[in-house]
């Protein structure tokens, strides 16, 4: 492949000249160099001519299962191409990637056995000899989960989405550290929960049968802890946990996908007084929403005020007005509110399991 690279003028001139020329340098590919037979852990090292830019190889994936194929470079500029063709006439990419720097490892799911060709090159590499060895390794994938333990460092392989069963005997905050993994109910159903990053996710989870899935195919590893908690039973109008106007409460919400029942508290005003309620969700999924009821103590199914704050934002509840003073005064957004003296009961349901806050002052 000589000096290809100084014949990419355009995008459409590097794919004409990239036609021709693996039809020219293929075959010689296909004859001269040894084939690489994914199943193996051998590796498998070529070297390049320090007049030619990179190298065609076949790669054999000969089972149905889970690849990784780690390639090694040495002599390349920076930004290395690795891409997958199905065919020598470059008509069909299986794969187009890259990556910076000396080396790099991929995932490949295999259904059925078959021959790509590896082609590893750079743009204006060094005019020097360069090696590429590539390593593979194939694994047997899995054909359904398994129940785990806490602790357990799991490593699922999989062709397609694959369900980790754990028992929780108490309730319990769950720590859970792994890539691409989601936590779903005992139905299989994904849970919103707190994320920290990609690799990090804490959840408030009743006992009981959940899941951890890892949804779609490919190698993962993940694991599950849990920490010990106390949890508020505010949870009927009786058991309302009293509040100081201006200081913080903290909240812990359980994630599930059942409708559960909300936190109760409760403030008296001596005398009539303007009130705001700020809510703190920055802790919680973005899917999830805070709903904030404002009753009179006499109330029992009549919300006076509702409103309401989305997940992973904090700032000044908007309220909606009561409908006994009509319907224009309900849909008015209202940052504040003038309340009578009276005590009132302040409700709160979450749809996102996590931790949160509010304050009414």
């Amino acid at each position: 492949m000589k000096n290809i690279t100084k014949q990419m003028k355009t995008g459409v001139n590097f794919i004409f000249i990239f036609v021709v020329m693996v039809g020219i340098i293929g075959l010689k590919a296909e004859a001269e160099e040894k084939t690489i037979d994914a199943t193996q852990t051998s590796p498998y090292t070529y070297t390049i001519p320090a007049d030619e830019t990179g190298i065609i190889v076949p790669i054999s994936f000969s089972k149905m299962g889970v690849y990784t194929y780690k390639i090694q470079v040495s002599n390349f500029s920076n930004e290395v191409h690795a891409d997958l063709l199905k065919d020598l006439r470059g008509e069909n990419w299986a794969a187009i990637t890259g990556f910076n720097g000396t080396e790099k490892e991929y995932t490949r799911i295999v259904e059925d056995p078959v021959t790509y060709y590896l082609f590893i090159y750079s743009e204006n590499p060094p005019a020097v000899e360069k090696t590429v060895t590539v390593n593979c390794t194939y694994n047997v994938p899995e054909t359904e989960g398994r129940a785990i333990s806490e602790g357990e460092e799991v490593r699922s392989v999989g062709m397609d989405t694959l369900y980790y069963s754990f028992k929780l005997s108490k309730d319990s905050k769950v720590h859970i550290v792994g890539d691409h993994v989601s936590l779903c109910d005992s139905a299989k159903e994904n849970l919103s929960i707190s994320s920290i990053n990609n690799k990090m996710a804490t959840a408030y989870l009743k006992k009981g049968t959940y899941y951890l899935s890892v949804p779609y195919g490919g190698i993962h590893t993940f694991k599950y802890t849990t920490e010990k908690i106390t949890f508020s039973n505010n949870t009927t109008k009786k058991k309302a946990k009293t509040i100081k106007l201006g200081k913080s409460v903290k909240m812990k919400f359980y994630a599930t996908n059942k409708e559960e029942a909300p936190l109760y508290y409760k403030f008296t005003l001596k005398k009539a007084k303007k009130i705001s309620v700020t809510g703190d969700l920055t802790k919680l999924h973005s899917l999830g929403t805070m709903n904030v009821y404002i009753f009179k103590k006499n109330a029992n199914t009549v919300p006076y005020m509702h409103g309401y704050i989305d997940g992973q934002k904090k700032g000044k509840i908007k309220f909606m007005g009561s409908l006994k003073k009509g319907m224009e005064n309900f849909f008015a957004d209202k940052k504040s509110i003038k309340l009578p003296a009276g005590t009132y009961y302040l409700v709160v349901d979450n749809t996102s399991g996590g931790d949160a806050a509010i304050t009414v002052k």
